[in-house]
């Protein structure tokens, strides 16, 4: 996937520290998590009275708190493939923005804060390895997460699958089991596996159940670990 850069635009200043950002009183927000202003968001691309499929691409302005307890403002870019009218309503916003259906239509429903690292908008996935690294209360509750769902998914292979039929899900649970087994103190298994089965970033580009099921799981599960230009291939 090929991203537009757009040049990091940051904002530090105290006066942010009591404001509110839609629906996140800015104060709650911890080291690495950001949010929507519901102030800022405009078009790069003109095709928004195009047929459908199309791409579309916006940018939003993002409070993030960083590691010395400053918020910054990150302009995102997101880039969006649209094929219906819900992907219209539900797609084309910014990140942490939920939508909910109306009588009369749609409209926002809530704002939620989201760790930045856990995002494809190329410029705040960039403000948060300069800015809070993996660093953190909330890193570390992911890490904790995400060891409780790679046991979650090991067993679930284990007992619902045919593994004398089927052996590669025993090679998968085993492999998540000794992941997990090191989390979160330790993270070098994770690190070793996402360089093994994300870096082509493409499922299909891997030929064998294993790999492509790791895959899935580490960019659905870990995705926030996955750096960034695995995502730009």
């Amino acid at each position: 996937m090929i991203f537009k850069l757009l040049s990091l635009f940051l904002i530090t200043t105290s006066s942010f520290t009591l404001a509110e950002s839609g629906d996140v009183n800015l104060s709650d927000l911890r080291v690495g998590e950001c949010t929507h202003d519901l102030k800022h968001k405009s078009y790069l691309s003109n095709n928004l009275a195009a047929p459908r499929p199309k791409v579309v691409e916006f940018v939003c302005s993002y409070m993030c708190r960083n590691r010395n307890n400053q918020i910054e403002q990150v302009m995102g870019t997101s880039t969006v493939n649209i094929s219906s009218p819900n992907d219209e309503n539900f797609r084309m916003v910014c990140q942490g923005v939920k939508i909910k259906k109306t009588t009369w239509g749609f409209d926002v429903d809530r704002v939620e804060k989201f760790y930045a690292h856990d995002t494809r908008a190329v410029e705040v996935k960039m403000w948060a390895s300069e800015h809070i690294n993996y660093f953190g209360e909330v890193e570390n509750e992911k890490l904790i997460k995400l060891r409780d769902q790679f046991y979650t998914q090991g067993i679930t292979y284990l007992k619902s699958i045919d593994i004398v039929k089927y052996p590669a899900y025993k090679e998968i649970a085993e492999e998540l089991f000794s992941i997990a087994g090191e989390l979160p103190g330790n993270l070098t298994k994770l690190e070793i596996a996402i360089e093994t089965y994300v870096k082509n970033h493409d499922a299909e580009n891997y030929s064998d159940i294993k790999s492509r099921v790791m895959h899935g799981i580490l960019i659905s599960m870990a995705g926030w670990r996955v750096p960034l230009v695995y995502f730009q291939n």
